[in-house]
């Protein structure tokens, strides 16, 4: 709708335009703003706002039509910047409106419609050749610098005269000077990255009158913010500013220089302090100070050298800390904007002295011996502080910047709120608390290297966060901040790191009766992330992510902890007591359930769905939460396992190479449900008749098998009986086994994840020694190029190993990184991406492929407990062991089956072999009982041979894939005994066929008893399988022969009738 209306504007004021009488209206109106408006006139030396605001609201009281006309165009296009494009009235209006200006009210209105128009790359090319040509007689750029040289060659002049004052500076050159520079500053900053390189190839007049008191402060903020948008042009421009600031802008208040050089500066008329305390504070505007620190913190940022720590940036430091930051609560000011962005630039400082050098073992001896003289108050040698250091003792003695930081943040997230909205300095403020954030952030995450050295003097931040509860509270309560993700991802993360400090941080907060609204504003939190619509790229920042983390980490803490609060767990009587209802109470367990509910938006919440099967799947195995989690998800109205089994488990795995992201955090998802599922099996019998029946549900699921509902509500599961008969009353079909359809999700090639780099090196023109980088051990770890990610995958920092890259690239090639043709560095630039690419390739594929092994070890883990305690209980297990068992065989003799699956297969596999053999010599009355006939033994089920044959072929093939190893070896070749132990023959062949007859005879039914048959056909299957040996893998017929004698004895040889010379 906004732009709706900016277009029709655009149409509006380019038919006005473009009409005849209306450019005669707009040339009268010109001529008469230039004939009314005041000329040029002076003012006092200190008669400076921010903008000389008197003189602009006295101009703006009479709004000429001219001026309004002026700052009309600006906003239409300010707003919507591509309603320029190809905009020849437009343009055209700008040439007549640059013309003949006669007074600066004009003047400036006219260079503040440049700047607006210079807001895109199209516009700010425009802006740059209209002011380098010859389009106006008296506005360019070589005017802006010409005027800046003149008033420094006065004011040098002046200088050097004893006993003269400075001259005056005139308020109409100022305030054009002001407005050129922001034309300047947007023409720069939105500028062709390539093309803006050249158009100003010197900007050392912009320096030049930095340091002189008549200048008006802010003019110099102009002239420092515009040469802040050079910094991050080119290296070498940074470093000609390092210079110039050197030579040029006023000293910091202690005598340490900045920058890289060592050159002494000049002689100054006054510095930096007492710019701030006497003449910006009395009137009650800070513009040059802002900008001061905001050019600083630019230059400071591109440092890519840190091998002093930040010792060069000392006297920066010390001047921010006790002159600008230390005392800003007292200071008065005119507008609070200015005091908020005087924090900022303040609080930015900070944040990059924390976050750019690290603590060093030599940091902890050198402040323990200063300790031992604070006896005698001897302070710190200037030349050996460390600004991270003094920031970190500062807050672990809770001095000015702990209490200043803490003062911001202590004015309470509905205070903040409440600014953010109503006042115009809210999103500076939000700014500021967001700054405070990231530092007491940073601060925690360092205090632990020191602080068991640092003792008594200093203390960990949590010890003095301790002192007064409230500060506790107020860092935890911005996770009800929901204007800006950041905010509430440091108050998760800090709410992380305290739960894990303090023992007594449940209590804290139930005593300070912030718990009740802590509980609900996670949950909202939570819920606010689910409905978003936009894709987190870093999960590492996605909030939703960190407050799963936090409940998962938290689970097995002390109790009560974290997660038993907000998930409403009981904390009045024993939590292992606690009677769940998430449907009455709103906490993160009712967002968490009805997110796996509902499952809206797979690929923007697919990590909250995996973290949510993770969480529960958690709580079910801590002891305390097992049993109301359980109960609760076995219960009737939820129908969680189930559900999910069905929506989750065997719903199509998205594409590689469509989305590799949500394919591998579906996987991760049906990993953590399996075993989920594996828990409820395990532990379910035992408990009441929901979790009874959830079990026979889960299998009646997972294996396919019918549900027969019997008069006494009794279940029984047969599968193979509904494939014979599917008119039986009472029945309920169900889709076929799931346990089959779930492995076949798992069985595709795993993705390449191996480190190594043939292709790329063998084409690198400059030998980077990318295996050394990435096999270097010191790279591991804290500062080097591995992290560990939220599922505990070691991955690729992108980032770090693009720096390492150039790191290297400029030791080795120093000379070349200095010299070198354009076309050179291009092709060192394509190298390294080369390489950036493989790294982010190699990091989803290892995501991918550890997905993959974790589903897999979900389903073997639900596979063997149904094995081993529940499909005992049913009909026709030996079926679909069978079928578990030819699956696992055939995909563990798959080429696209990796070893550390077929490990895993395999021992599937052996659990269901063994349950087979078991079976099948097992008593079929039991062991006690009476009623058993020899019969009953001589006849027990067995598969037939053709069966037989098949698992036996599949086990050879599997045994002698081209990848394989000592462990899975000895679980093959256990599967194989186990195999032969099953086809075992039940009759001993050294009793007499007549003698076996006379026994059975009692036994017989009506139809004779072959015996000769029974042991024909096992003297058949005996041959068939060392035929498939001697066939398909003639070397393990040594093996089988050993197997066989060990099984058999001497005699067995007999009995399946094998000439004994083909095992040799």
């Amino acid at each position: 709708m906004v732009y709706l209306y900016n277009a029709y504007l655009h149409k509006l004021i380019t038919c006005f335009l473009s009409h005849p009488l209306a450019r005669d209206k707009v040339k009268e109106s010109k001529e008469k703003a230039m004939s009314m408006l005041n000329t040029y006139r002076l003012v006092a030396p200190h008669d400076f706002g921010n903008g000389s605001l008197d003189s602009q609201q006295a101009m703006e009281t009479d709004p000429f039509t001219f001026v309004s006309l002026l700052e009309f165009v600006s906003e239409i296009y300010q707003k919507e910047p591509e309603l320029m494009s190809g905009n020849d009235v437009l343009w055209n209006f700008v040439n007549f409106a640059g013309e003949d200006h006669t007074n600066f009210q004009t003047f400036v209105a006219f260079l503040k419609m440049l700047s607006t128009l210079a807001c895109s790359q199209e516009g700010a090319a425009m802006v740059y050749e209209l002011l380098q040509g010859k389009a106006f007689r008296s506005i360019g750029w070589s005017t802006l610098f010409d005027c800046l040289t003149i008033y420094e060659e006065k004011f040098k002049q002046s200088f050097q005269t004893a006993g003269a004052l400075l001259p005056e500076f005139q308020e109409g050159d100022a305030r054009a000077l002001d407005a050129y520079l922001n034309v300047l500053q947007k023409v720069l900053e939105n500028g062709h990255p390539v093309e803006r390189k050249n158009w100003f190839p010197d900007i050392e007049p912009l320096f030049k009158l930095l340091s002189y008191e008549s200048v008006p402060p802010y003019l110099k903020g102009a002239l420092r913010n515009a040469i802040a948008t050079f910094v991050h042009i080119s290296p070498d421009l940074k470093d000609a500013i390092w210079r110039y600031l050197e030579q040029y802008d006023l000293p910091v208040v202690i005598g340490t220089q900045v920058g890289k050089g060592a050159q002494p500066m000049a002689a100054k008329v006054y510095d930096m302090q007492y710019e701030l305390n006497e003449i910006e504070a009395r009137r009650e505007r800070y513009p040059s100070t802002i900008s001061f620190l905001n050019l600083l913190n630019a230059l400071i940022a591109e440092e890519k050298d840190s091998s002093d720590r930040g010792r060069r940036f000392i006297g920066i430091f010390r001047f921010i800390y006790d002159h600008v930051f230390g005392p800003f609560p007292q200071r008065a000011y005119a507008d609070p904007c200015e005091k908020w962005q005087l924090v900022v630039a303040c609080l930015q400082h900070f944040h990059m002295m924390l976050s750019l050098y690290d603590i060093q073992d030599e940091d902890i001896d050198s402040v323990v011996d200063q300790s031992q003289f604070s006896a005698v108050s001897q302070t710190t040698s200037l030349q050996t502080q460390l600004p991270v250091l003094e920031l970190l003792k500062d807050f672990m003695s809770g001095k000015t910047a702990f209490r200043n930081i803490m003062g911001i943040l202590l004015l309470g997230v509905n205070s903040i709120i409440n600014e953010r909205t109503s006042k115009i300095h809210g999103q500076l403020l939000e700014k500021a608390v967001q700054l405070s954030l990231e530092i007491v952030l940073l601060v925690l995450e360092k205090d632990t290297l020191v602080s068991d050295y640092w003792r008594p003097l200093y203390q960990p931040l949590d010890v003095i966060l301790s002192q007064d509860h409230n500060q506790i509270v107020a860092l935890l309560e911005y996770v009800r901040y929901d204007f800006l993700p950041q905010i509430q991802r440091c108050s998760v993360k800090i709410m992380s790191i305290l739960s894990y400090r303090l023992v007594g941080l449940v209590q804290l907060l139930l005593k300070s009766n912030a718990a009740n609204s802590l509980v609900e504003d996670y949950a909202a939190c939570l819920e606010l992330r689910s409905e978003e619509c936009q894709i987190v790229e870093n999960s590492a920042d996605d909030v939703g992510v960190l407050v799963m983390q936090l409940l998962i980490d938290n689970i097995s803490r002390p109790a009560p902890n974290i997660t038993h609060l907000l998930l409403k767990f009981d904390l009045d009587t024993p939590v292992e007591r606690t009677i769940l209802q998430p449907k009455f109470h709103y906490s993160c367990l009712k967002v968490i359930l009805e997110i796996l509910d509902k499952l809206m938006n797979p690929d923007i919440n697919a990590l909250l769905y995996e973290f949510g099967f993770q969480l529960l799947y958690e709580l079910c195995l801590d002891p305390l939460t097992c049993g109301p989690t359980m109960d609760l998800l076995s219960n009737k109205k939820y129908q969680f396992f189930v559900k999910h089994l069905d929506s989750i488990g065997v719903a199509p795995l998205p594409k590689r190479n469509s989305n590799q992201q949500l394919r591998t955090s579906s996987l991760h998802q049906r990993a953590w449900l399996l075993k989920l599922l594996a828990v409820e099996l395990h532990c379910g019998y035992t408990g009441n008749s929901n979790h009874r029946e959830a079990c026979q549900s889960i299998l009646a699921h997972l294996f396919g098998w019918e549900i027969i509902k019997i008069s006494s509500d009794r279940m029984v599961s047969d599968y193979f009986a509904l494939q014979n008969s599917t008119e039986q009353a009472g029945t309920q079909t169900i889709s076929k086994s799931k346990v089959l359809e779930l492995l076949e999700i798992m069985q595709f090639r795993s993705p390449d994840a191996s480190m190594k780099l043939p292709e790329i090196i063998s084409n690198m023109k400059y030998d980077l020694v990318a295996e050394d980088i990435l096999g270097d051990p010191k790279t591991s770890g804290k500062g080097g190029i591995y992290y560990y990610s939220e599922r505990g995958d070691r991955m690729i920092d992108i980032a770090a190993f693009r720096d390492k890259l150039w790191k290297r690239f400029n030791s080795v090639y120093h000379q070349l990184s200095n010299f070198a043709s354009d076309a050179e560095l291009n092709d060192v630039r394509e190298t390294i991406q080369q390489l950036l690419r493989w790294g982010w390739k190699y990091n989803k594929n290892l995501e991918e492929q550890a997905a993959q092994l974790h589903m897999l070890t979900g389903w073997s883990q639900i596979v063997e407990v149904s094995a081993s305690k529940k499909i005992s209980s049913l009909e026709n297990q030996s079926e679909v062991l069978y079928q578990v068992l030819d699956a696992c065989l055939t995909a563990s003799a798959s080429p696209d089956c990796s070893l550390r699956m077929a490990f895993i297969l395999s021992q599937v596999a052996l659990t269901c072999m063994a349950k087979l053999r078991d079976e099948r010599f097992q008593c079929p009355g039991g062991l006690n009982s009476d009623s058993v006939s020899c019969l009953d033994i001589i006849i027990m089920k067995q598969f037939s041979n053709g069966a037989c044959h098949s698992i036996l072929f599949k086990l050879v093939m599997a045994i002698l894939r081209n990848e394989s190893s000592e462990a899975l070896r000895r679980r093959q070749y256990a599967l194989l005994l186990s195999y032969f132990q099953y086809c075992q023959h039940t009759l001993d062949p050294d009793i007499p066929i007549t003698v076996l007859q006379f026994l059975l005879l009692d036994e017989q039914d009506s139809e004779d008893l072959d015996l000769q048959k029974i042991d024909r056909d096992q003297a058949e299957l005996s041959c068939a399988n060392f035929s498939i040996l001697r066939k398909e893998a003639q070397s393990l017929l040594d093996l089988v022969g050993t197997l066989v004698f060990l099984l058999l004895g001497r005699n067995g040889f007999k009995v399946v009738n094998f000439d004994s010379r083909s095992l040799i």
